[in-house]
């Protein structure tokens, strides 16, 4: 890493694109430095700020490190930029579990696991996390407001059998 921090001083921006990928990368693979692999990500971001493959990374250095709230600005990066539904409903998928489980933040979960169903209805899973959030919360108006939402969504779609019979 020493050398290719060396090499870096004075290279043109691909050459110091590539050679910081290659840094973050070595940190959070084989150094286990997420830290390290972060800052490495984040000034390779500045060279090519919608680069997939960093934005990748630097979402498993801060998920590494527990870094919750920047994990959530990665996240909301990678959503912004992905044009294909059942990868952006992933991606919505897993930050609303970070919001429910590690931010207590059940309104924001939900409206995160309600943005995946709106990609891909037959994310069941995230149906079940809002259903059972309703219950935590005790309010069965919402749950019932969210049911209805999620038959509106699958009506006159090919569904799985499976989820039409768990919503009726």
């Amino acid at each position: 890493v020493a050398a290719r921090r060396e090499l870096m001083v004075g290279a043109e921006p691909t050459e110091r694109l590539r050679l910081l990928t290659q840094c973050g990368d070595i940190c959070l693979e084989q150094l286990d430095d997420p830290e390290q692999a972060a800052a490495d990500y984040l000034d390779a971001l500045e060279l090519d700020p919608d680069n997939r493959r960093l934005l990748h990374g630097l979402l498993e250095a801060h998920q590494r490190c527990e870094r919750w709230p920047e994990t959530l600005e990665v996240l909301d990066r990678q959503i912004a930029l992905e044009e294909e539904p059942a990868r952006r409903s992933r991606y919505n998928y897993t930050r609303a579990v970070i919001l429910r489980d590690e931010l207590d933040d059940p309104a924001e979960a939900m409206a995160a696991f309600n943005r995946a169903l709106d990609d891909d209805c037959q994310l069941h899973r995230a149906f079940e996390s809002i259903d059972e959030l309703c219950k935590a919360l005790g309010d069965p108006g919402e749950r019932v407001k969210n049911l209805r939402r999620m038959l509106k969504r699958i009506t006159g779609k090919e569904v799985a059998l499976e989820l039409q019979l768990s919503l009726w």
